[in-house]
């Protein structure tokens, strides 16, 4: 017994780890020290999902995909507070969804708290039920409990375990614990099982596409174990009109088995309405701010200097005050009252880099124009004056006929991994 599970009492019903020990570490300081990196590596986000779907393998294979999902929790630490948490059932039979009898579960980071109320909310409904066996050896939900516990503080957990359930059960019973931003929906399913290599990327991906596009109905057992969870939750996206991002698809070929047999996995981010909202007006007020910021700075060519104001010493195309411009540095040359770039007072050389701002799936481009005598200017969007050479190339999050589109890295990186033999039962590769 754990010091936690001794602090929480001889009354309180724990659940013990099934899988520490093969499907990740058992000692704590090398729990932490697998998981904390693999969350290091992804780029960190302001955002925080309304739910995720992550896999449940062996941390040596399906880990760093799971990271991906994970690691976008990390603005809400201290704002998530309950976690709803569903996979499928690997051991026993199960009609309907099982919560556990336990108070608490255990890993080697230490106790989880079961919301009671929160079960309390669902036990009335008939394809919910109390079974201890369906949580007692499974998987697929306790191995994202290392995961949450490192980027969440304190948090309360719903593990239900999904058997044979229609989507509208699953729907039902996420709907009655929806919450607000401080509840947490995590669906655990991985992809395809034991195809080759070639074989499992490419229905991996199809699968994607069905994930993301809400296509319940294209997804069964041979697409994702988890597929019943799944669905619940897809169908209560179509509902609630939720939009599905994925983060990460590989598989155990990718990370650390062979490519004969492999098993498949992805991570997703489900985003309600209200988040993208707020998400679409913070990206226009930086698309507004860098607009801002490019119309005021001057930026000179072959000098590294730039200034944000033009060029009130340029009288009649003379500059007032010896052998350099002082406001842009550019020297003048020989035999001329100044550079060739400030003829007729104007610094031709005034213009900033071009930034591309998406609207909907047209790119607007914005450009600093040519500043005269004391001014400076804002071209209109359709300014005709050739860009100069050497500046920088648009940026966006869009495309058109004239703008790169920048693919997402999780639609380049494939993957799967390599699975037991058929038959041979459940394994740290599913």
């Amino acid at each position: 017994m754990t010091d936690s599970e001794a602090a929480a009492g001889p009354s309180r019903r724990i659940r013990r780890p099934a899988v520490a020990g093969m499907f990740y570490p058992a000692d704590p300081a090398e729990l932490r020290g697998m998981v904390q990196p693999m969350l290091d590596r992804v780029p960190p986000s302001d955002r925080v999902p309304k739910a995720i779907i992550a896999p449940h393998a062996g941390y040596m294979y399906s880990g760093p995909v799971a990271a991906q999902a994970y690691a976008q929790l990390r603005a809400g630490r201290g704002r998530i507070r309950r976690v709803i948490l569903l996979g499928p059932a690997h051991r026993v039979y199960v009609r309907g969804l099982a919560l556990p009898g336990d108070d608490q579960f255990a890993t080697p980071l230490g106790l989880v708290d079961i919301d009671t109320r929160a079960a309390d909310r669902i036990r009335h409904l008939p394809q919910v039920r109390t079974l201890d066996a369906a949580h007692a050896e499974e998987h697929s939900l306790e191995v994202h409990l290392p995961f949450l516990q490192s980027v969440l503080e304190r948090f309360e957990l719903v593990p239900l375990v999904v058997g044979e359930a229609t989507p509208a059960e699953v729907a039902e019973v996420l709907d009655l614990l929806w919450g607000g931003e401080e509840t947490l929906i995590v669906i655990s399913s991985d992809l395809s099982h034991y195809l080759d290599y070639d074989a499992a990327r490419a229905r991996d991906s199809r699968t994607a596409d069905s994930i993301r596009s809400l296509q319940l109905e294209a997804i069964g057992p041979y697409e994702a174990c988890g597929c019943m969870p799944l669905h619940g939750l897809l169908s209560i996206a179509r509902q609630r009109g939720l939009r599905i991002e994925l983060l990460d698809l590989r598989n155990s070929g990718d990370t650390a088995g062979p490519r004969d047999r492999v098993v498949g996995y992805g991570s997703f981010s489900v985003w309600s309405p209200e988040a993208l909202q707020a998400d679409h007006k913070r990206s226009l007020l930086e698309v507004a701010r860098a607009s801002i910021r490019a119309a005021r700075r001057v930026h000179h060519p072959g000098t590294g200097r730039a200034t944000a104001r033009l060029h009130r010493h340029h009288r009649g195309g003379r500059a007032a005050g010896g052998r350099r411009c002082r406001q842009c540095l550019q020297r003048r040359l020989p035999g001329s009252a100044l550079s060739a770039g400030h003829a007729g007072g104007i610094c031709r050389a005034a213009v900033v880099p071009v930034i591309a701002v998406t609207a909907g799936r047209r790119a607007v481009r914005f450009r600093a124009g040519i500043a005269g005598t004391g001014s400076r200017r804002l071209a209109r969007p359709d300014h005709r004056r050739p860009r100069p050479q050497g500046h920088l190339p648009a940026v966006g999050m869009g495309a058109d006929r004239n703008t790169r589109r920048i693919s997402p890295a999780s639609e380049t990186q494939g993957g799967t991994g390599a699975g037991r033999g058929a038959g041979a039962g459940v394994g740290v590769y599913d």
